[in-house]
């Protein structure tokens, strides 16, 4: 199969999706969990980080993202406009690609002096800053898509995991409905390993899959739309694998690991 091919008959997904914990109910349930995105089913689990860039063309760390877009909300003549976009917190906004330079989450945390653990996450930064705006100087990680390096990587570790590895092997990629163009429902799409560079290009969805995996269920990603990290279930050695590749950065997690943006109680 060199395309990828639409699924109408989604049970290729029950066999996570029956085994997650609901989620209903977020303030009494105390919130979101990996096994809320995951099923508890597998022997090690861990999260990749999605990428924080530096703009090297700017020497201001002071200036933040609310302050530039305040500057640029002044013009606005709707007042509604004007207070809606003056009220916008953001850690990312235009900004020229070739000024970039990658600082890992570990690195931006010690310079913070922030502790960088398991439940780690974007809003551990944002609670260091006093409008809880990021400097402008930072770029904050994609919510809930893969960059291309990152999901070649990915590709690459799984790749080193599995001893029979084969770019053929038949996977499934879900696309949660909110992360579809129509919200009318989830897509389901299959096709070979290496189709998932191609799923950036499937019209009816945006970015990278909610979830993949191959069609003998022995592991699983989640990106889901709401967080700056994926979740990986695994063998042992397939999550040693995609922990030990350098141009990653991971964390070995537990199935109890909190993952909303409240996970991060060492830092508060």
């Amino acid at each position: 199969m060199d395309a990828l091919e639409r699924v109408n008959d989604l049970s290729a997904a029950d066999w996570f999706r029956k085994n997650v914990d609901s989620t209903d109910n977020f303030e009494s349930r105390g919130g979101n969990y990996v096994t809320h995105c995951i099923p508890n089913v597998f022997e090690s689990y861990c999260k990749v980080f999605h990428n924080i860039y530096e703009d090297v063309s700017v020497d201001d760390h002071s200036i933040t993202w609310d302050e530039i877009s305040k500057r640029e909300s002044a013009d606005l003549d709707d007042p509604v406009e004007k207070l809606i976009h003056d009220a916008t917190t953001v850690y990312g906004g235009p900004f020229d690609p070739n000024n970039l330079k990658r600082i890992r989450w570990s690195e931006l945390a010690a310079r913070y002096g922030l502790q960088f653990h398991p439940e780690y996450n974007e809003d551990s930064f944002s609670r260091k800053f006093p409008t809880r705006s990021w400097p402008r100087y930072l770029i904050g990680p994609d919510e809930g898509m893969l960059d291309n390096l990152t999901c070649k990587e990915i590709v690459r570790s799984i790749a080193m995991a599995t001893s029979d590895f084969d770019l053929s092997q038949q996977c499934f990629f879900l696309y949660d409905v909110i992360a579809t163009t129509n919200y009318e429902s989830d897509l389901l799409y299959k096709g070979s390993f290496k189709n998932v560079f191609d799923t950036p290009k499937l019209e009816d969805v945006s970015g990278t899959p909610t979830y993949w995996w191959p069609d003998d269920n022995k592991w699983i990603l989640c990106t889901d739309w709401d967080l700056t990290f994926t979740l990986i279930g695994g063998s042992e050695a397939f999550i040693a694998s995609i922990i030990s590749n350098p141009e990653l950065e991971c964390l070995l997690i537990e199935p109890s690991n909190r993952i909303d943006y409240k996970s991060d109680t060492v830092n508060s």
